[in-house]
């Protein structure tokens, strides 16, 4: 039965006994067979539900996992946060589901023990919400010139297609909302652990999370104001193509367009934060744009790097977590839960 066509996918540690599931591809699908080392009664399933069925009624997630298989490891994990239980085994899941386990269980760690955490989010924090990101292959710079559309030469030379690209953009970004790894950034931040946040993203998702106080590097898409005389005015009049109510002249997003110069307080304010951080996190950007790439240089603290995908300058930083960034406050929210809980039962 464990010859060459199964492999062991799971084995599980309970008082005085040993659970091992194994498992082969039957085609498409994979089917499993369940029990102990020497049972001579294993059970055999035909489906993943099946499987995750017979294993709950087995409190599997109160089990010592003694080894997973990393092709199963993420299916495994994500069973397990669906208990939403209280158990001391929760830094061992991590350890056997994820090759990543010793960043994960670190940067957990810094989140406890460090008293002033920044947080810098870019266009990756938005795309697990549906927002499209700008420089991967279905990016919204793919096969664009961005300096055709977000610059000021836009507004000049072809203003249609500057309204026409950004009123666009605001009209999808009305029916986006904030996805977990915002809520649980706000969550921080009202529990201490967040004390500043500053964020490239002008969709606004984190203060729809109810983020209140946030520096907006790069401005927002829903502040209109006239190209022309710099006053304030009304989205709808953006929206529906009419000119500025002051001096007739062309309204625009209050976002940053490439050659313009950051917002002054918000980089200050920010800048600021970050040279007195012990921890700063960088959250979902590729870190290409200046000047904004250069904040996490400039800190004497820790700094910490999510991300989807390799960047250039993430040799630079002390950990490096290769996960999209809602995956990865998931993760380490469970962890930094599952320690207070620990630690409620201990006071208890």
């Amino acid at each position: 039965m464990t010859g060459s066509s199964w492999q062991v996918i799971i084995k599980l540690g309970y008082q005085g006994e040993t659970l091992t599931v194994y498992g082969k591809k039957n085609h498409s699908n994979w089917i499993y067979m369940i029990g102990s080392e020497n049972d001579q009664n294993q059970q055999q399933v035909d489906s993943w539900q099946s499987l995750i069925d017979w294993l709950q009624d087995h409190d599997w997630f109160q089990a010592y996992p003694m080894f997973i298989d990393q092709g199963f490891g993420s299916y495994f994990w994500n069973e397990f946060q669906k208990q939403h239980v209280a158990t001391a085994n929760v830094e061992n899941w991590v350890k056997s589901c994820f090759t990543d386990h010793q960043q994960l269980l670190k940067a957990k760690r810094w989140l406890q023990e460090e008293k002033r955490i920044i947080v810098l989010t870019g266009a990756g924090m938005s795309t697990d919400s549906g927002v499209p990101d700008f420089r991967s292959s279905g990016g919204l710079w793919a096969g664009v010139d961005p300096q055709t559309i977000a610059s000021p030469e836009a507004i000049e030379q072809n203003y249609q297609r500057f309204c026409n690209f950004y009123r666009d953009r605001i009209l999808q970004l009305q029916d986006i909302k904030p996805h977990e790894g915002h809520e649980i950034l706000t969550k921080w931040h009202k529990q201490g652990i967040v004390t500043h946040l500053a964020t490239q993203n002008v969709d606004r998702l984190h203060q729809k999370s109810g983020f209140q106080k946030i520096d907006e590097l790069h401005g927002s898409i829903e502040k209109i104001y006239c190209y022309d005389c710099n006053k304030d005015d009304e989205m709808s009049k953006f929206l529906n193509e009419e000119p500025c109510q002051h001096c007739g002249g062309r309204l625009r997003p209050g976002i940053v367009l490439f050659g313009e110069v950051l917002p002054e307080k918000p980089w200050t304010r920010t800048l600021k934060a970050i040279e007195k951080a012990d921890l700063v996190i960088v959250i979902g950007t590729s870190l290409q744009v200046y000047p904004v790439n250069q904040l996490p240089l400039l800190t004497n603290g820790k700094t910490m790097l999510i991300n989807q995908e390799r960047v250039d300058m993430q040799d630079n930083f002390d950990v490096a977590i290769k996960r999209n960034a809602k995956e990865a406050i998931l993760l380490l929210d469970e962890l930094l839960s599952s320690e207070n809980e620990k630690n409620e039962k201990k006071d208890w």
